[in-house]
C-alpha cells in the first residue's frame, strides 16, 4: 500500500470521531471569542463616547478662555478704575473692627438697629438708654474708641422711663 492509501485508510477508521476531534478545537476557540469580540465592541463604542465628551469639554473650555480673555482686554477709564478701587476698598473694610467698636459697655445701652452705608462711610446707630446722659456717654464712647468720627446725637426721644436716640457718625479704616 502506498502512502496515500494508508492516510485514506486512517481518515476512513476514524470516521465521524476524527472528524469531531478536529471541530472540537475550533468550536471551543470560537465559544470563547465570541464575548471577547463583543466584550471589545463595548469598549470601543464607550471610548468613542467619552472621546465625544472630553471633545465637548475642551471647546466649552476653549470658548471660555477666549471669552475671559476678550473680557480682560477691556480697557477702563480712570473714572471706572477709581470707582473699581473704591468698590474693593468697600469689600475689604475692616468690619468686624467697625461693628465691635459699635457695642456699647454696660447694660444701660441697648442697640436696636445698625445701618452701615459703605458707599458714604456713614454708620446710623439707634438705641435705648435709662437717662438721656446714656445717650451722650455712647456717643463720646464711639468718638473715644478711634473707629468713628464726626460722631453726632441726631435725636433723643424720652418714651416711657427710657429714652430712645439715635447717632451718626463716619468711620475710619
Amino acid at each position: 500500500m502506498s502512502r496515500m492509501d494508508r492516510a485514506i485508510e486512517g481518515l476512513q477508521v476514524g470516521g465521524r470521531r476524527g472528524i469531531l476531534r478536529g471541530l472540537l478545537p475550533a468550536v471551543a476557540l470560537l465559544v470563547l471569542c465570541v464575548p471577547l469580540l463583543v466584550a471589545r465592541q463595548a469598549l470601543e463604542r464607550r471610548s468613542e463616547a467619552y472621546a465625544q465628551r472630553l471633545e465637548v469639554i475642551q471647546q466649552e473650555q476653549r470658548l471660555a478662555a477666549a471669552r475671559r480673555k476678550a473680557a480682560m482686554s477691556v480697557h477702563y477709564s480712570d473714572a471706572a478704575l477709581a470707582q473699581l478701587g473704591r468698590q474693593v476698598g468697600l469689600v475689604n473694610r475692616d468690619w468686624s473692627r467697625l461693628l465691635g467698636s459699635l457695642v456699647p459697655e454696660g447694660g444701660s445701652v441697648r442697640l436696636l438697629a445698625v445701618n452701615v452705608d459703605p458707599a458714604a462711610g456713614m454708620v446710623r446707630v439707634s438705641g435705648t438708654g435709662t437717662r438721656a446722659g446714656d445717650a451722650n456717654a455712647y456717643s463720646a464712647l464711639l468718638e473715644q474708641r478711634g473707629v468713628a468720627h464726626d460722631v453726632r446725637l441726631l435725636s433723643l426721644e424720652p418714651a416711657g422711663g427710657q429714652v430712645t436716640f439715635e447717632v451718626v457718625a463716619r468711620w475710619r479704616d
